[in-house]
């Protein structure tokens, strides 16, 4: 959001849909993020609860800076797709199990992330290469 006018537009349409649909959001439980320099004057006008630290929604974590986006997104999935490929080298996988082992365990991983946040090129290249290097032992 641009403005407090933003913020007003947001809490009133989620009104709406709370008198349409009957679904009201928890504003306890709710929290509001800044994101940028020009939402901080906006702080104290409006009855939200303010958090500085990385949100969760919807499985992703959100952060002010991209490099502990990375970590928190990226980091934890790649990690599990080495243990993935480390546990699979060792019982001598055909293609098709070393195909299978890649779209069924390790693609999925990644998949959601990828769709909503910008991927960094060095999670590119080491993804690249487990897959290259598993495929490559056979």
């Amino acid at each position: 959001m641009k403005s407090g006018e933003s913020i007003t537009y947001v809490k009133d349409l989620l009104h709406n849909f709370e008198l349409i649909a009957g679904l009201k959001t928890n504003t306890e439980k709710t929290q509001a993020f800044i994101i940028g320099k020009h939402m901080k004057c906006f702080k104290n006008d409006y009855n939200l609860n303010w958090t500085d630290e990385p949100i969760h929604i919807l499985g992703l974590i959100i952060c002010k800076t991209e490099v502990e986006s990375i970590k928190y997104n990226f980091e934890p999935r790649t990690k599990k797709i080495r243990t993935i490929f480390n546990m699979c080298k060792q019982r001598n996988l055909s293609l098709k199990g070393i195909v299978t082992v890649i779209n069924s365990l390790a693609a999925p991983l990644l998949v959601y992330p990828c769709t909503a946040l910008d991927i960094p090129e060095h999670i590119i290249k080491e993804t690249d290469y487990f897959v290259n290097f598993f495929g490559m032992e056979r």
